[in-house]
């Protein structure tokens, strides 16, 4: 009668459970769409924040990236185009650099403002902006502009022509700013599309997605009005915020759908970025996620409902079991402790399920009882006082391989015990497969005696090493020395064919000496370093590099296809290497000077080409220096 008055009473209680979480629940459904509809707002508007920063960052790397274009023309330009060239050689010259490059004209002015542009027609540019702009130095994008290259509106971009530190001239060219979103737009029919807008409103750039909302418009402004946004957006709020430089977004609906606009600042002429997602049913999440909310709630309800009924039922089988199980246990850890009284390793229990560590001996960790348990997580064995940080990732790796039950698994650990640090070896070994499959079991072992030969033998390695480093390296520059630069290359000549072209190039510091005296020796050192960083970063990666010694570099170009290129690489060093160094002050600039040999025209070993380098280095610094030679016969008279 007792036990069934229990049982009566147990199903009250479940009953009385299970009405509060059915009116909990109801609340919680009925709270849910609201919350998820707000929600979803929230992740939408997080969404365009992300993709507008996205395309913003690539508008930007494009614009920049037409500059660089014009920027390494213009360079070219500076050393080769002379004032007297015929215009036909101009216009010409023009022509080609175009068709190498993606813009619709290009045109060179010089300083007095005559202009010779690809279209053949000379121009006096002299009150243009662009030319007031870059003749000093600068720069220069323009707004959408209305030019005779066909139907559309095109950018002017501009850069200052330079040479030394005179501006000779300016290089422009006119681009088409739909390329700059064809690039970065998604398909035609995609819910998301982008605009570029300048500070009046007026598209830069407009894409050309079938849901975009201003088709026939010329201004941002009028696509809204004429397209009734009006009542739903606060316009001069927008117009505010990019006037004085702010990003911020809005949404509105129409009768077909939801837009979600993005404004985010590009940086350049007052321009913004408009990113703009269509919704053609924005609830319709909402609705998934409230019927989905609802079949789940009655599921667990029902769950609840079983699982009651369940435990209360197995209860007092289950406990029955389990005190059991812990009788049996303890008299199986008293048998094992009188066993391990004098054994020096130390056997440990990893439950599977429970994930938990038992060690079986109490001088492993310090004021514990006769049997210790832990948590078998890394950190937590960290924060107890038992694993030393230093073993944390090997640690995680040990127990990540039992978990996965690999067998014979054993790590090299760091650990306290005792309250010193020791090194151990820790040892799965088969666990007890046919009364306790849940349960393995391993073992401790010490590796005090195993580490100590290990660091010696690391310490020995890496002495080796430094010796093999430090005779074959540059100790400041930490490129290859002259030894082992020698080395490398008479041996890789003698691998290869003669049909195969490969430069030796010599390479002096012009001006390193009154570097020195100037600056001082770590300013010297300094120098050194960042030309060793200059040749390493320009060359490929199996080239080879190395200082013969004082300011002097030497670089193996290996495999070039024609001897011509020779040229355009060692413009491009003498170029890299001219730059300035101060201190206190006082400023020195620096170059380099370039003598270049050939294999196997010049010689086929590092003597031989190192000496007709030597000659063509000569004549390089006795032509004012900063500049390359190639060596031939005539040199030596």
């Amino acid at each position: 009668m007792k036990r069934k008055n229990n049982i009566t009473k147990g199903y009250v209680w479940l009953l009385a459970i299970l009405i509060v979480i059915i009116i909990i629940s109801s609340f919680a459904v009925y709270d849910f769409n609201e919350q998820a509809y707000k929600l979803t707002l929230q992740k939408q508007e997080e969404a365009m924040d992300d993709v507008s920063e996205f395309i913003t960052r690539n508008y930007r790397r494009k614009i920049n990236d037409m500059f660089d274009i014009l920027s390494s023309v213009a360079v070219m330009m500076g050393r080769e185009i002379q004032r007297d060239q015929n215009e036909k050689t101009m216009i010409e010259e023009l022509k080609q650099l175009q068709s190498q490059n993606q813009f619709l004209r290009m045109g060179y002015v010089y300083a007095d403002g005559i202009a010779y542009t690809t279209d053949g027609v000379k121009r006096d540019l002299s009150d243009r902006q662009f030319f007031k702009t870059s003749i000093k130095g600068e720069r220069y994008l323009s707004n959408i502009v209305n030019i005779e290259l066909g139907e559309g509106e095109y950018l002017l971009f501009s850069v200052p022509i330079e040479k030394g530190e005179e501006t000779i001239g300016v290089f422009y060219g006119w681009y088409d700013p739909t390329q700059f979103l064809e690039e970065m737009d998604f398909a035609k029919d995609s819910s998301l599309y982008f605009l570029v807008v300048d500070s009046n409103g007026n598209f830069v750039s407009k894409s050309q997605n079938e849901n975009v909302m201003a088709k026939d418009e010329t201004n941002f402004w009028e696509a809204l009005q004429n397209n009734n946004y009006v009542d739903h957006i606060e316009v001069e709020k927008v117009k505010s915020d990019m006037k004085n430089g702010e990003r911020g977004r809005f949404q509105f609906r129409n009768k077909e759908n939801i837009r979600y606009v993005n404004y985010e600042r590009l940086g350049r002429n007052g321009w913004y970025i408009i990113s703009i997602l269509v919704d053609a049913d924005a609830t319709s999440a909402t609705k998934l996620f409230y019927s989905l909310a609802l079949e789940l709630l009655l599921k667990i309800i029902f769950g609840f409902l079983i699982l009651g009924i369940f435990l209360y039922v197995y209860q007092g089988y289950s406990s029955r079991i389990i005190r059991n199980k812990n009788e049996q246990l303890e008299m199986q850890n008293h048998i094992l402790n009188l066993t391990l009284e004098n054994t020096k390793d130390i056997p440990f229990e990893l439950d599977m399920e429970e994930k938990t560590i038992m060690f079986f001996k109490n001088t492993l960790y310090k004021n514990h009882g006769e049997y210790e348990k832990f948590s078998a997580d890394v950190d937590e064995l960290i924060k107890r006082g038992f694993l030393a940080k230093r073993s944390r990732e090997d640690a995680k790796t040990f127990l990540e391989q039992v978990f996965a039950n690999k067998r014979q698994v054993e790590q090299v650990l760091c650990v306290y015990m005792d309250g010193k640090k020791r090194w151990i070896k820790a040892k799965m070994i088969d666990g007890d497969a046919k009364r306790r499959q849940n349960v393995k079991i391993g073992v401790i072992m010490d590796f005090m005696e195993q580490k100590s030969q290990e660091k010696e033998l690391q310490k020995k390695e890496l002495e080796f090493q430094q010796l093999a480093e430090e005779s074959s390296f540059d100790f400041l520059t930490k490129v290859w020395n002259r030894k082992k630069f020698e080395e490398e290359v008479n041996g890789y000549l003698q691998e290869i064919t003669e049909d195969e072209l490969q430069a030796f190039c010599i390479i002096d510091i012009d001006h390193f000496k009154e570097v020195n005296d100037t600056l001082g020796h770590s300013m010297g050192d300094l120098v050194l370093q960042d030309v060793a960083k200059i040749l390493r970063t320009h060359i490929r990666e199996y080239d080879f590099v190395a200082r013969l010694g004082g300011d002097e570099f030497v670089i193996l170009l290996k495999k070039l296809k024609m001897k011509e290129n020779i040229e355009k690489i060692a413009s491009f060093l003498n170029a890299q290497l001219e730059r300035g160094y101060e201190k206190d002050g006082q400023q020195v600039k620096i170059s380099g000077s370039i003598g270049i040999a050939f294999y196997p025209m010049d010689g086929s070993s590092f003597k031989d080409l190192y000496k007709k380098a030597d000659i063509a280095l000569y004549h390089t610094k006795e032509n004012g220096r900063n500049g390359h030679t190639i060596y031939t016969k005539e040199l030596e008279g």
